[in-house]
């Protein structure tokens, strides 16, 4: 039962930073980093459904991805919080005009 304790605090705590940095994102309306934490919390809600039904995180084939995924959330969620204009797009560069003459 520890195991399973552990387990759970460790998801909970992941899933609930990523909601939590997601609703901050659309709130400040950086829509390219909460298109990010989206992508991310729909990645491993999928892997907790497919881990409740089958053994799927168990093998490499699905345990490399839970914890890439893992990885991924929890720099994206540390840039985020240092550098929130990182995904912004930059304004496109001026055009030079020429007079003919």
């Amino acid at each position: 039962m520890p195991g399973f304790f552990i387990w759970a605090t460790v998801q909970f705590a992941w899933g609930a930073m990523v909601v939590r940095t997601y609703f901050r994102a659309r709130r400040r309306r950086h829509l390219n980093w909460s298109g990010v934490f989206l992508f991310l919390g729909a990645y491993w809600a999928a892997f907790m459904a497919n881990a409740s039904f089958d053994v799927f995180i168990e093998g490499p084939m699905g345990g490399i991805w839970l914890w890439c995924i893992y990885g991924a959330g929890i720099g994206a969620a540390w840039l985020y919080k240092r550098y929130p204009t990182l995904l912004t797009p930059a304004p496109p560069a001026p055009v030079p005009t020429y007079v003919a003459g």
